[in-house]
């Protein structure tokens, strides 16, 4: 037969079968492991982010204007998290989201004139950088791309928008 259960407020012995435990919460990304006591901190008003016009931290400061602090966080399940900030002088915020990239892009990349059009988008940022005329200062990439996708309308079709079998008809 089995043991009998302990009555309320006895302990149990070294060998007795553990309680079973509540589920372990889901373990965190690293992102969220990273980006939790900056949460946090700025939430309890101990640190205020500056961010850029894409949401990024550039900067960063207490909001007492020190440059230490150290206190407790509370933290999901009703604990508390001990954490100490420490302001570094000369040491600047450097993020970087990843930047989507159109579908347009992704399918002239991956047909077989991808690298004659990463040689023309990167002419093309050239010019925006610069304010150029992006006709004069990249027309030698353009031919080239027009060039290499008129050789494979397998991939690209008819990307000019003319010549095709159903233009014949006209």
């Amino acid at each position: 037969p089995p043991p009998p259960k302990p009555e309320e407020g006895t302990t149990r012995g070294a060998d007795a079968p553990a309680e079973p435990e509540a589920a372990a919460p889901e373990a965190l990304t690293t992102w969220e492991e990273c980006e939790e006591p900056w949460r946090l901190l700025e939430a309890a008003g101990v640190l205020i982010v500056l961010r850029g016009e894409d949401a990024m931290p550039t900067s960063v400061k207490l909001a007492d204007g020190a440059s230490e602090w150290h206190g407790d966080l509370p933290i999901a399940g009703g604990g508390v998290r001990r954490v100490g900030v420490t302001l570094l002088d000369g040491v600047g915020l450097t993020a970087k989201t990843q930047v989507p990239e159109c579908g347009f892009c992704r399918f002239m990349k991956a047909g077989p004139c991808g690298d004659v059009f990463v040689l023309w988008e990167a002419c093309i940022d050239r010019a925006k950088e610069s304010s150029a005329d992006f006709v004069e200062l990249c027309g030698q990439e353009t031919l080239a791309l027009k060039t290499c996708t008129d050789k494979h309308p397998e991939y690209y079709g008819e990307l000019s928008g003319g010549g095709g079998k159903d233009d014949e008809a006209e």
